[in-house]
């Protein structure tokens, strides 16, 4: 997988609405040949689900769809789940980006940072 192509693609979206965005990229990642679904449960403290899992093979892409910052509890999922990349896709108009970037370090896995609405994108690598 090309991940310059996957922010492509990913900022193609135009849509902000939770559901229309997962569905959007599970289609995306299984016409790329990926087993893709959404929903995916992982554990860490508790129970949660990832918004969109993806696997071909060893390579796992786990994808969280938040409003305008990285929310806590999506970094908790993902660094659980462990994908060999983490996607935060934020939907909302504005991005915090001072909340988000003070986030970074929690960080576990190596992750893409995409805000749909300005077309700005970041990669954390660890």
């Amino acid at each position: 997988m090309d991940p310059n192509i996957l922010v492509d693609r990913i900022l193609k979206i135009k849509t902000t609405d939770h559901s229309k965005i997962q569905v959007w990229i599970k289609r995306y990642f299984y016409n790329l040949g990926y087993y893709s679904r959404t929903e995916k449960e992982v554990w860490r403290d508790r129970k949660g689900w990832i918004d969109v899992f993806a696997q071909k093979g060893g390579y796992t892409v786990g994808i969280e769809i938040d409003h305008s910052s990285i929310r806590l509890n999506s970094i908790e999922k993902l660094n659980a789940l462990k994908p060999s990349l983490a996607v935060f896709v934020l939907k909302g108009r504005t991005f915090n980006w001072e909340k988000t970037y003070s986030r970074f370090k929690l960080l576990k896995v190596k992750s893409l940072i995409i805000h749909l609405q300005s077309g700005r994108y970041k990669w954390i690598y660890h």
